[in-house]
């Protein structure tokens, strides 16, 4: 579905938690408050206030999951982001995306215990922060090609927390789901850097974009 029909629905939802005060904050006490320009103002608030971008195609990218955005975007389709190398592009367009038990294997290479949960997925576009690096590591250590980047739509009821980074800041960021097959993934691209991180205040967007402007994959690919 298209922006302003993911809007729609998102409308009635926002007006109870905090978007109607908004709505006076940005338009003139009285003033007649078109339908478009309503959908205009929820886009720049939820952006704004919950860190939530309804993309052009409607589906919806968000940064944390806080009981306020679990409500706010119910079961609509939400994009979240694998990544991964090239090594393993060809298995992935063939069998989707697939749970591996066998990643505890990398606590003897990296120090860092896998419990092989599922899935990971990350509501961060970016694989220039260290738990991206890390898991672009792995994949290069086991099958080789350059850095790659997935686009995966799923739904919040799909989706658990990563019990592996839990404890940890990017455990915020970080789920799991047992398997997605080829169908639910949008796209196979080389990392950027931006997308949702860049909306968040400093230090943390610092974190994940200066240290990727300033040396790339560094030590991971060393």
């Amino acid at each position: 579905m298209p922006r302003t029909d993911t809007l729609k629905v998102i409308l009635p939802r926002a007006h109870g938690l905090g978007f109607t005060e908004y709505l006076t904050e940005v338009f003139e006490p009285g003033e007649a408050i078109a339908f478009e320009d309503e959908l205009d103002a929820l886009h720049d608030w939820l952006e704004d206030e919950h860190t939530i971008d309804v993309r052009e195609d409607g589906l919806v990218e968000f940064w944390e999951l806080t009981d306020e955005v679990r409500t706010l975007i119910g079961d609509l389709p939400v994009v979240l982001f694998h990544h991964t190398a090239t090594g393993v592009e060809d298995a992935i367009r063939r069998e989707g995306l697939v749970a591996n038990p066998r990643v505890r294997a990398w606590e003897d290479v990296i120090g860092a215990s896998n419990t092989g949960a599922g899935v990971y997925l990350t509501t961060n576009s970016s694989s220039y922060d260290p738990p991206g690096k890390g898991y672009v590591y792995r994949a290069q250590m086991a099958h080789g090609g350059e850095p790659l980047t997935l686009s995966v739509v799923t739904r919040l009821a799909d989706l658990e927390l990563d019990p592996d980074d839990i404890d940890i800041l990017s455990g915020k960021f970080q789920f799991v789901v047992p398997y997605v097959p080829p169908k639910d993934i949008l796209e196979f691209r080389e990392p950027t850097v931006g997308g949702i991180a860049s909306q968040l205040p400093d230090p943390l967007r610092w974190w994940y974009e200066e240290d990727a402007e300033e040396d790339q994959y560094g030590p991971w690919t060393q």
